[in-house]
């Protein structure tokens, strides 16, 4: 793994985990964006966090950004570090969850990158780099495993 690879996560069994699962009819539940020194960084349920990337060994594909460059790469991983601390998207989950579920359409999203879910950082970290990884209004763990700009799909294991 390289800083700026993007990290999907299979299998998880709490409620919210299968929730996500169940709506975006896919086998990811989380996106986290690999840093350096073996960390990812990703926004938990509690906010934006920076962790051991090795919690996930075993139960996640690492996905490639194609034609990206290590100051790119850099540049996106510092985008995400500088968001650590910051809260969880709620109001996101919830207008995804308005929109996708009762389709009522409230406007709001997470442009502003200021409340972040773990898709939004993954694709905002990139999009600061002039890289849309998708063109979804709201990305989810599915549409970053779908991205035609992510490539080399594969199992990562320690």
């Amino acid at each position: 793994m390289q800083p700026g690879d993007v990290v999907l996560v299979r299998r998880g069994n709490g409620l919210f985990d299968k929730l996500v699962r169940f709506a975006t009819v896919s086998p990811y539940y989380h996106a986290a964006l690999v840093a350096d020194g073996g960390d990812v960084i990703e926004a938990r349920l509690h906010g934006v966090v920076r962790r051991p990337a090795s919690e996930y060994a075993g139960r996640c594909n690492v996905l490639v950004p194609d034609g990206v460059t290590p100051a790119d790469r850099a540049q996106a991983v510092a985008f995400a570090q500088s968001k650590v601390g910051l809260p969880y998207g709620w109001g996101d989950i919830l207008a995804d969850a308005l929109r996708l579920g009762l389709h009522i359409d409230t406007g709001y999203r997470w442009r502003a990158w200021k409340h972040l879910d773990c898709s939004c950082l993954v694709t905002a970290a990139w999009a600061s780099q002039g890289i849309w990884l998708t063109e979804e209004p709201a990305p989810s763990p599915a549409s970053l495993g779908w991205s035609p700009v992510l490539i080399g799909s594969r199992p990562w294991r320690e």
